[in-house]
């Protein structure tokens, strides 16, 4: 009786001992690395199209949850973000979300392109598929040179990929203005074509009886010479001796 007893006793702790190891190595490992599989590091997903990157996820046992954006400033059609970041451990059957480039609807409303730089305008304008159309160039006093005035299609407009944009854009205003032809003009009409011009009006006298009195026989400067506005126009005025 007393051996069986021991016998028993023996078996007992046995059974005890060996819960108590597998509840440590339970413990120590952690149930999902248990009952789940293995921890892994996430790969980096990103420029990987759809198909490379689900098959990328089932080589890994996880499940993979995509959504879209457009970033024309990227390639299409691949991974351009992923949650949770590479490095990352994950365990088998976990969900990971990758965020795929598509590109945009062929109609979308068109930006404000106005007091833009032109050349800033025109990389905006490829960058949308959009065609760049005719170009006006115009003086403006309250837009700075080289920048745009305004635009056609107006802003907000939908337009398709591939329409043109009409832009007017300004142009730096000279500070040169020409000096227009009074020759052979009588000196009450040059004087009054130079004043509104803007340019002051020095009369001398020559005599040349071949023409008539007071008709202006020569200029200085020259017409057609750009030069500031507010400058001294000489004329010669045919008089008599």
């Amino acid at each position: 009786m007393m051996n069986r007893k021991g016998n028993a006793a023996l078996i007992v702790s046995f059974i005890l001992a060996a819960i108590i190891v597998i509840g440590l190595v339970v413990l120590l490992s952690g149930p999902s690395n248990i009952f789940q599989g293995k921890v892994r590091n996430l790969p980096n997903f990103f420029g990987l199209s759809k198909d490379n990157a689900m098959l990328t996820a089932q080589q890994l046992g996880v499940i993979v949850q995509f959504d879209s954006t457009t970033d024309v400033n990227l390639p299409f059609n691949v991974v351009i973000l992923q949650k949770p970041f590479p490095g990352k451990a994950v365990n088998k059957g976990d969900i990971i979300y990758l965020t795929l480039n598509k590109k945009g609807s062929q109609e979308f409303p068109i930006p404000d392109f106005r007091n833009m730089s032109f050349d800033d305008a025109k990389s905006e304008i490829a960058k949308l598929a959009l065609t760049l159309g005719k170009i006006k160039w115009q003086k403006s006093g309250t837009i700075s040179p080289n920048s745009v005035i305004s635009q056609n299609p107006a802003p907000g407009t939908v337009v398709k990929k591939g329409e043109k944009v009409n832009l007017t854009v300004s142009k730096k205003v000279s500070l040169l203005i020409a000096v227009p032809n009074v020759k052979g003009k009588y000196y009450t009409a040059a004087r009054k074509i130079l004043i509104d011009r803007g340019f002051k009006v020095l009369m001398r006298y020559k005599t040349n009886i071949d023409y008539d009195f007071d008709l202006v026989l020569s200029q200085y400067p020259p017409a057609g010479s750009k030069v500031k506005k507010g400058s001294v126009v000489t004329i010669y005025v045919n008089h008599e001796q």
